[in-house]
């Protein structure tokens, strides 16, 4: 029996004479990334599919206005005595602007949701009830019913989504990142 008998092997089946574990095996030491992490629940994943689906309805929103700016534009153009022709640019870039700013930032919490990250649930959460509680006040006399309820349907995937994101078997997921 040699000296080296007695030491571990490692998993490539060689001695270490250093009683110690393979440096290049990564099951020795634990992996970090599945230490005290918990799969993402089946709640949180449809609170992501619900926050897209608000995000796309935010899309939808934006081509209903821009579709009838120009109704609106008229009418505001006609109160303020003002050029039609700049109210309806401003008007156009206002609305791009922010239907971008909304897409992109609804869509970044998302994925970070997704990942696991609670101030992003948070941002979420406080995003989509000023979004829930603006719900009609983009509206100015006339209604249009597509609009509307484009905006009713977006305001009730912001809150199942919100509600989602709190339930019980969320909440381990999002503490132990």
């Amino acid at each position: 029996m040699s000296q080296y008998e007695s030491y571990p092997k490692g998993p490539d089946g060689q001695q270490n004479p250093y009683g110690q574990p393979n440096p290049y095996d990564p099951s020795a030491y634990g992996s970090p990334a599945s230490a005290g992490t918990v799969a993402r629940p089946p709640s949180v994943a449809l609170a992501v599919k619900l926050i897209f689906g608000a995000v796309a309805l935010s899309v939808v929103s934006a081509v209903i206005a821009l579709l009838t700016i120009d109704d609106q534009v008229r009418a505001q153009a006609e109160t303020a005595g003002v050029d039609p022709d700049t109210v309806r640019t401003i008007a156009l870039v206002t609305v791009l602007v922010v239907v971008v700013l909304t897409v992109v930032i609804f869509t970044v919490l998302a994925l970070l949701i997704n990942r696991g990250k609670n101030w992003a649930r948070i941002v979420y959460t406080i995003l989509g009830a000023l979004s829930v509680l603006s719900l009609g006040t983009s509206f100015n006399g006339e209604v249009i019913a597509a609009s509307l309820v484009v905006e009713i349907v977006q305001a009730l995937l912001t809150i199942g989504a919100i509600v989602l994101l709190f339930r019980d078997e969320a909440r381990p997921f999002f503490a132990s990142r």
